[in-house]
């Protein structure tokens, strides 16, 4: 009898503990509290209401856990929180995982009848986005999945954050994105016409990448005068710290062409 007692006072006070996090701001502790009583709907609203997107290795490892062990239909009341799931793990390299939680998003999303016609276009096209990081590498394929979660959403996304670097941490967009010989001039053409639509979704997340990878992909046959040219333009539009890879892109040009000055003079 005591036991029993024990247990559920146990339970109350995880509860209320996950409640005061969860208020606090400190949304990862509010999960675990959550997880702790048993109640997986509380952890996926904690997720919906987190903003810290990225997660470190254990965070991310717990969230998987309680994913797991969450039951269909509570995840199929959440799908905000399903797609706010989906992208750190594709930032960690979860790549089959998060083809999964997609495809599980995508099912629950158009299944539910409850749902608005607004509301279901606003929660597929913030997954088209999402699916647009599967075409990494591939511009124009990244750039369709953009047109189309812009013609679903109709508005910014609030899932993508200007904290996740959109190069992936890259300090050198033309190495990040040139994998084509003989097509840089294509490449470079192409990130400036469909860049555009991405910064639109993102609240202008990544502005100045466009234009930085011009000089970024002459740095290496051009004179300093053009390259710094080149550089004024996205260096006015990059607004660190929310884009600091854009000038951090712009410095990494900068840098090869002085380092090739000093081999070749």
């Amino acid at each position: 009898m005591n036991q029993k007692i024990d247990t559920a006072y146990r339970q109350r006070l995880y509860h209320k503990a996950a409640q005061w996090y969860l208020k606090s701001g400190d949304d990862s502790s509010a999960r675990r509290f959550f997880y702790e009583c048993g109640d997986f709907d509380g952890i996926l609203s904690a997720l919906e209401a987190d903003g810290s997107i990225g997660y470190s290795s254990n965070d991310l490892e717990s969230l998987k856990k309680y994913m797991t062990e969450c039951s269909e239909g509570i995840k199929a009341s959440h799908h905000y929180a399903m797609l706010k799931f989906a992208l750190p793990l594709i930032i960690h390299n979860e790549l089959e995982l998060f083809g999964k939680v997609c495809q599980e998003a995508a099912g629950n999303i158009t299944a539910d009848t409850s749902l608005s016609d607004e509301l279901r276009n606003q929660l597929l096209g913030e997954l088209e986005l999402l699916l647009s990081l599967t075409a990494f590498n591939n511009l124009k394929k990244m750039s369709a999945h953009h047109l189309k979660a812009w013609d679903l959403l109709k508005r910014a996304t609030s899932i993508y954050t200007s904290k996740i670097h959109w190069s992936f941490g890259s300090p050198s967009i033309l190495y990040l994105y040139y994998r084509e010989s003989g097509r840089l001039a294509e490449h470079v053409q192409d990130l400036i016409e469909n860049l555009a639509c991405y910064g639109r979704l993102t609240n202008g997340h990544g502005s100045g990448g466009n234009t930085s990878w011009k000089p970024n992909g002459i740095s290496i046959w051009v004179t300093w005068k053009t390259l710094k040219y080149q550089c004024i333009k996205p260096c006015s539009r990059a607004n660190p710290p929310a884009n600091q890879i854009s000038s951090s892109a712009l410095d990494f040009c900068k840098y090869a062409l002085l380092f090739s000055r000093e081999i070749w003079g």
